[in-house]
Order: C-alpha cells, then sequence, then structure tokens
C-alpha cells in the first residue's frame, strides 16, 4: 500500500514517468471495460480519453479511502453511462423532431435496450440522419450545426451568427423541413436497393 501511496504522489506532482507508468498499467484495463460497457470500439477509444483525462485532471482530489484501480473502475463506469447517455440522448433529442412517430419509437426502443441489433439500427438511423444534414446547405447548415452538434441555444448561435433569434429559429425550422425532406429521399433511395 506504500508503495501505491508513492505512485499517486507522483501522480499528483505530474512526474512524466509515472504518468508514463499509469498508461502502461492501465491504458488497455481502461479500454477493455469501456468496451465491455460501450459495446463499441470507437466508443471504447473515447471513453478511454475522457477517462484518463479525467484521472488526469481528479487525481488530486484521490483521497486514497480506496484502491487507486477501485477508484479508476468507479471513473470508468461514470464515464462510459455518461457517454453513452449522452450518445442516445442526442439522437432522441433529434429524431422525434425530424422522422415520423415510428422511427422516433425505434430511437427510443434503441436507447432503453442496447443489444448488438439495436446498436445496428441506431448507427444506421444516426448514418442516415447525418447524411441528410450534411446536404443542408449555407445558414440553414451553420444554425443547425451549432444547435445540434455544439449544442448552443438560438441567442448564442444569433451573436455568432450576427442575426435575430427569430432569425436563427427559423434557420433551424427550415433546416429540420429540409431534413425531413432529404431523409425521405434517403429512405426511397434504400428501399429501392436490394
Amino acid at each position: 500500500m506504500d508503495d501505491e501511496k508513492e505512485f499517486i504522489l507522483l501522480l499528483i506532482e505530474a512526474d512524466a514517468a509515472a504518468w508514463r507508468l499509469f498508461n502502461v498499467l492501465y491504458f488497455e484495463i481502461i479500454y477493455a471495460q469501456a468496451l465491455r460497457i460501450a459495446k463499441d470500439e470507437d466508443d471504447a477509444s473515447d471513453i478511454r480519453s475522457l477517462v484518463l483525462n479525467k484521472v488526469r485532471i481528479n487525481i488530486k482530489e484521490f483521497k486514497g479511502e480506496c484502491k487507486l484501480s477501485t477508484w479508476i473502475n468507479k471513473i470508468i463506469h461514470s464515464e462510459s453511462l455518461n457517454f453513452i447517455k449522452q450518445k442516445t440522448n442526442r439522437l432522441k433529442g433529434v429524431v422525434p423532431d425530424l422522422i415520423n412517430d415510428d422511427d422516433a419509437s425505434d430511437a427510443n426502443r434503441i436507447s432503453d435496450n442496447l443489444t448488438p441489433l439495436s446498436i445496428l439500427e441506431y448507427k444506421e438511423c444516426e448514418r442516415m440522419h447525418l447524411l441528410a444534414i450534411g446536404k443542408l446547405k449555407g445558414n440553414q447548415k451553420k444554425a443547425f450545426d451549432f444547435m445540434f452538434f455544439d449544442d448552443l441555444s438560438s441567442i448564442i448561435i444569433g451573436e455568432r451568427m450576427d442575426k435575430s433569434v427569430a432569425a436563427i429559429d427559423l434557420l433551424i425550422f427550415r433546416a429540420r423541413v429540409n431534413i425531413r425532406l432529404h431523409l425521405s429521399i434517403i429512405k426511397k433511395e434504400k428501399k429501392k436497393k436490394p
């Protein structure tokens, strides 16, 4: 236990050798546990980055009431669940507004029951939405990107684009209408393909 305390003190002091050793010890463990929870390699890699950053930032707050590995496991679990929640909430937030109710119930089912099939459905739905969003042009695309990807309010978007809040709301409304149109075209093209 004394070795672990010394190791933690070196991490707190930002000792480069201690952090290299930390990465050797925990890099793959963090990834494996994140993969077990997220069930997606790209997501697990993103979660690992979040966990490593959180550990680096919060190591000074570690009180030593449990083992370092236990503390890291708590962070992995917390960050994984937060990541999945944010990812599904992002889809839930845009799907009901953009597509019909049948597809919205699919999005709710995906977020409530993460099975391999539902993950594939989610990814396909997300891919179609990103294709539709990618077809937006000009200020509609810019305003929608700020709202959807950066999670900014109409007020902040208006300040960044030097437009009124009403103009931004109209741009986002028109973007949603155009996304629905693009989605219907994408779905029709998809049905035509064997």
